[in-house]
């Protein structure tokens, strides 16, 4: 009862604050929680790539603010990065490093919010439960579509990194050992509970509204 009366009395703030204000609130807040999540690094000995909690936030940031300002706030991000701000792996930054092996995975990061924003957010106008149903495949296609676009254009520059830059010699299937194969599960996890977090999120504010 306590629980009731008080959110009964709770001013929906988002009713009073304007659109533009959120939007930018938005994008600000999930350049911050990229960067966040860049500082929870783990190298593994067989590849230049990192494992860090940015995909999560890369996903969710697609899956939140839609396919436009989840872009945004990603291109944002690796422009602060670019101008010498520590925020990507490990405190890096500046063009050495994104020219470095991780490099593809930072342009990947705007183009998977893109794509997760875009799938996500053609689901929107249905209401009808069957259809709710219906919203689960193309809500995992998108997550995943996500993982994928990260993985495709991180890979294409790690192979060019590595081959055309450092004469390494990679073949396909070994730049897919180094920088797709070690972070699928990992991955995959992080897009689950993506989209577990923004389904409870949009419910939660739904019941609010």
């Amino acid at each position: 009862m306590l629980k009731k009366r008080l959110l009964a009395r709770a001013i929906p703030f988002p009713q009073f604050i304007p659109s533009s204000i959120l939007k930018v609130a938005g994008v600000v807040a999930f350049v911050m929680l990229t960067a966040i999540g860049a500082k929870i690094k783990f190298l593994l000995p067989y590849t230049p790539v990192p494992v860090t909690l940015q995909v999560f936030f890369v996903l969710l940031s697609g899956a939140a603010l839609g396919r436009n300002l989840g872009a945004v706030s990603q291109g944002i991000y690796v422009i602060l990065g670019l101008i010498g701000l520590p925020i990507w792996a490990g405190s890096e930054s500046g063009w050495q490093y994104l020219l470095g092996a991780s490099g593809g995975y930072l342009i990947g990061f705007i183009a998977a919010a893109y794509v997760v924003g875009a799938i996500i957010h053609r689901q929107n106008n249905c209401h009808e439960s069957s259809a709710r149903w219906s919203k689960v495949p193309l809500s995992i296609a998108g997550y995943g579509a996500g993982v994928i676009v990260i993985y495709t254009i991180g890979c294409l520059w790690l192979a060019a990194w590595a081959n055309v830059f450092n004469s390494l010699g990679w073949d396909a299937i070994t730049v897919l050992q180094k920088g797709a194969f070690p972070f699928l599960i990992v991955d995959a996890s992080k897009a689950v509970v993506a989209m577990l977090v923004f389904e409870i999120g949009r419910r939660l504010f739904q019941q609010d509204a």
